[in-house]
């Protein structure tokens, strides 16, 4: 879209209700979200009191594009391990 078209395109994560939780930000340093935080015991990231299954990093500092709400950066899927009991 960008390179044929010259269009913007911006990264937007949505919640199991369609609203956007989370959107790249306009300097690209990471998807503004609010309400985030990591599960201490897994390390497991969690939105609006919600697991998600991905750990990120939570960047609170200021940001370059002026917005103050907190970016997730290095978003990767949880390896769940599988349970050890035989069937």
């Amino acid at each position: 879209m960008w390179n044929v078209f010259g269009l913007p395109v911006f990264e937007q994560v949505l919640g199991l209700d369609g609203g956007v939780i989370a959107e790249e930000c306009e300097t690209h340093q990471g998807l503004h979200a609010e309400h985030v935080s990591v599960d201490p015991a897994d390390s497991e990231l969690v939105v609006m009191g919600q697991q998600t299954g991905y750990s990120a990093e939570i960047v609170t500092v200021h940001c370059d594009c002026g917005r103050e709400t907190p970016r997730l950066r290095n978003l990767a899927r949880l390896q769940k391990q599988a349970s050890a009991t035989a069937a």
